[in-house]
C-alpha cells in the first residue's frame, strides 16, 4: 500500500531548470516518506501534519490530499475531507481509488446524491468492475428510489450474471 501511495510523488518532472526544483523535490519525497512512516505507525496527528506539508511544498499534489483525506476519514472527519478530495478528484479525474473515496465520503455524510454521480461515473469509467454499480444500487435503495436500485442491480446481473447476493437484495425490496 505505502508503495502504491508513495508513487505519484517520486515521478520525475521532464523540465527540470533550477537546483531550487531539485530542493523542493526532495524537500517533498521526504516530508511524504515521512508522513507514510508516521501514518504506519498510528501517529495519524503527525501524518497529517506532514502531508500539509507536502502540499504546502507542492499544492497540485493529489496523493497528498488523498492521503489526508483518508486519515480525515478514519478520524470521522468527512466533511472536511470532501474539499481535498475533490481538488485530489479534479487534478486526477481518471484516478479510481481518488474517485472511490470521495464517494464514500459523500457516503458517509450522507449525501447519497453525489455519492450516486461518483460512482455512476465510476461505474463506465470502470465497467469490468461490479462494486461501482453495486453501491449505485444500494444508494437508490436506501433512498427509497426501489426502481432505479432494482435497475442497477439488473444490469449488474447482465454484466456479471446473477448471484445469490444480488436475488436477496432484490428480494430485499420486492418484499
Amino acid at each position: 500500500i505505502i508503495l502504491l501511495t508513495s508513487i505519484p510523488c517520486f515521478a520525475q518532472s521532464s523540465k527540470k531548470n533550477k537546483p531550487s526544483d531539485d530542493r523542493r523535490e526532495y524537500e517533498f519525497n521526504y516530508a511524504f516518506m515521512e508522513a507514510n512512516r508516521q501514518k504506519m505507525l498510528g501517529n495519524t496527528e503527525d501524518a497529517i501534519a506532514l502531508y500539509l506539508k507536502c502540499l504546502h511544498i507542492d499544492p497540485r499534489s493529489a496523493a497528498s490530499m488523498f492521503e489526508i483525506s483518508s486519515l480525515l476519514y478514519q478520524l470521522n472527519k468527512s466533511e472536511e475531507a470532501i474539499p481535498l478530495m475533490k481538488q485530489a478528484v479534479k487534478y486526477n479525474p481518471k484516478n479510481m481509488y481518488y474517485a472511490s473515496l470521495l464517494g464514500t465520503l459523500y457516503k458517509a455524510t450522507g449525501s447519497a446524491k453525489d455519492a450516486i454521480k461518483i460512482y455512476q461515473n465510476l461505474a463506465r469509467q470502470f465497467p469490468q468492475m461490479p462494486d461501482f454499480l453495486y453501491e449505485v444500487a444500494q444508494l437508490y435503495a436506501y433512498q427509497n428510489n426501489y426502481q432505479k436500485a432494482l435497475d442497477a442491480y439488473n444490469q449488474l446481473e447482465s454484466q456479471f450474471g446473477i448471484n445469490e447476493s444480488i436475488s436477496l437484495e432484490k428480494e430485499n425490496i420486492y418484499f
